[in-house]
Order: C-alpha cells, then sequence, then structure tokens
C-alpha cells in the first residue's frame, strides 16, 4: 500500500485584528507614562501610538487634535489624557467631547497627572491644592521623579494605582481625583478582545 503524502494547510484567520488606539497627553510625563505602558502591554492585538500635544497643550487644544488625528488616521480609538487643573478649560474640553465621535474619549486627572503617578505608591484623598504640591508628594515616594523621567518603575504598581483610583472615584472628591483606571481598564479589556 503506498504512502500518503502529507498536506499541511495554513490555519486562515485565527488571530484577531489589530485594534489601534491613540492617547494624546497634555505634557513629556504622560508620554513616558504611556510608552511604558505601551512596552508592558506589548502584544499583536493592539497597536498603542503615543503623541504629545501641540505647543498648545490646553484642554480644547488636545480635543481638536484628537478630533482630526481621529478624522485623519486609522484609529479605532483616540484618548486625550489632561489636567484638571483649569476648571474652566477642562469643563469646555468635556463639553466637546460628549458632542464628538464616541471612539474619542478624555480622561482627567485633578489637579494634574501626578495624582496618578502617586496613586502608584499610596491611597489618598488628601486634597492637592496645585501641581507643585502633588509633585512634591510624589517625591516623597519617587525621589527621582522629574518631568518626562522615564516611568518602567511604575508599571509593577499599575493595579495598586487602578485600585487606589476606584477608591478615590467612591469619595466622590473633586479635588483629588482622577479617571484614568478606566483608560487601562480599555487597554487591558483590548488585550482580551472585549473592546
Amino acid at each position: 500500500m503506498a504512502k500518503r503524502a502529507t498536506v499541511f494547510k495554513r490555519k486562515v484567520g485565527q488571530r484577531k485584528p489589530n485594534k489601534v488606539i491613540l492617547i494624546i497627553g497634555e505634557g513629556q510625563t504622560e508620554q513616558a507614562y504611556f510608552e511604558a505602558v505601551r512596552q508592558v502591554l506589548r502584544s499583536p492585538q493592539l497597536r498603542l501610538e503615543i503623541e504629545p500635544a501641540t505647543s498648545k497643550s490646553d484642554p480644547l487644544n488636545l480635543v481638536k487634535k484628537a478630533k482630526q488625528r481621529h478624522k485623519t488616521g486609522d484609529y479605532d480609538h483616540v484618548f486625550c489624557v489632561f489636567d484638571g487643573d483649569k476648571p474652566e478649560e477642562m469643563q469646555r474640553a468635556r463639553q466637546q467631547l460628549d458632542k464628538a465621535d464616541k471612539a474619542i474619549r478624555g480622561f482627567v486627572s485633578i489637579p494634574c497627572f501626578e495624582l496618578w503617578l502617586l496613586l502608584h505608591f499610596e491611597r489618598s484623598d488628601a486634597a492637592m491644592p496645585d501641581c507643585r504640591q502633588t509633585e512634591i508628594r510624589l517625591k516623597q515616594h519617587w525621589q527621582h521623579y522629574a518631568k518626562g523621567c522615564a516611568c518602567d518603575v511604575l508599571m509593577p504598581k499599575r493595579p495598586s494605582a487602578c485600585e487606589n483610583a476606584r477608591w478615590l472615584a467612591q469619595q466622590q472628591h473633586a479635588n483629588p481625583c482622577t479617571d484614568l483606571h478606566h483608560l487601562m481598564a480599555v487597554l487591558e479589556s483590548t488585550l482580551s478582545g472585549n473592546i
């Protein structure tokens, strides 16, 4: 009896398509943090791009840039990350986001992004009068912190930051507050194919 030749066939369409997400942050620190997140979440299911804001990094300009990039780019989602230290501008930016395509969302930390970094180290609902005070508190835990510094050291602490941010949200304070734990959840659910 003759031997049959083995036929090898490649399976077609087994891998889920990439989701492409753009994050636009106000400054160097946001860019450094999300670059570190991109390294940790490296996966074929997610292409994460990070862009700094233009020279005008106020919340309204971030939303304007997000709308432009969503229109001209091939992005499934465009997220803005901005500080809430200017309440009037933040409110106008949120109103613009409410009118925008649902693929464009904003995430805010009050008074500033450094609050999110601080939540990697501690759970606190103490009012932070301004970003300078938040940075001073952050440096009690992370002595080498400087704007735009590498954030790799924080990546193992992301689950704690998310837990602390959820706790802080339950306190219902206007200051401090952040919703960046929702952004982390979106990124992680993208990896599991739930978005």
